[in-house]
């Protein structure tokens, strides 16, 4: 058997060797996800996510504590100003697909293939 490790670095508490927090396995048992389920999604052994399942029994308060205010903030959204470089970026980006986008056609166009580039 591995020696498996609950480890905080930064993050809170998460499986080590992992990037799976314990409110994440918090929030999946929540919707009925079983241990195993997780395990395969997360790729964990199912003895890792017992792991975190004790830590959250033995530290129940502190884990509910800030889990709810991971809840009330992720449900509060971006500030503004990171929603509009969120937004910013994602207007450039459409706009790098559509020039690729233009530069295919006229390639295809120039080449004589009717086929339409981009393949959808």
């Amino acid at each position: 058997m591995k020696p498996y490790a609950i480890i905080d670095r930064g993050r809170g508490p998460e499986i080590a060797g992992s990037r799976i927090t314990v409110y994440d396995v918090l929030a999946e048992t929540r919707v009925g996800t079983t241990p195993e389920e997780m395990a395969g999604w997360y790729q964990l052994d199912v003895e890792q996510i017992h792991l975190a399942l004790r830590y959250i029994e033995e530290h129940r308060e502190e884990v509910e504590r800030k889990w709810a205010a991971i809840k009330a903030r992720h449900a509060r959204g971006n500030p503004p100003e990171i929603q509009a470089k969120i937004e910013a970026g994602r207007g450039a980006a459409r706009a790098r697909v559509e020039e690729l986008r233009r530069r295919a056609a006229e390639r295809a166009k120039e080449n004589g293939d009717a086929r339409h580039p981009g393949g959808h």
